[in-house]
């Protein structure tokens, strides 16, 4: 019998196919997390809307003096 002598990182998957590099899967997680992100937003944007409320903030006459 003959032994596969590729790295472990490089040997055949489950389905015969070659494991996925380290750089195309992480860009696969990012890519995946970055669209949770957005899914997230838009469903924050489009479910909720914002209560208008008057907000009243005093300002002491100092901070319009020049110094």
């Amino acid at each position: 019998m003959v032994e596969d002598c590729r790295p472990p990182g490089q040997r055949d998957g489950p389905a015969g196919l070659l494991k996925m590099p380290s750089l195309l899967r992480f860009l696969f997680v990012i890519a995946v997390l970055a669209g949770l992100v957005y899914g997230g937003m838009l469903a924050l944007v489009t479910l909720f809307k914002p209560e208008p409320r008057e907000i009243t903030i005093v300002v002491p006459p100092d901070r319009f003096m020049k110094r």
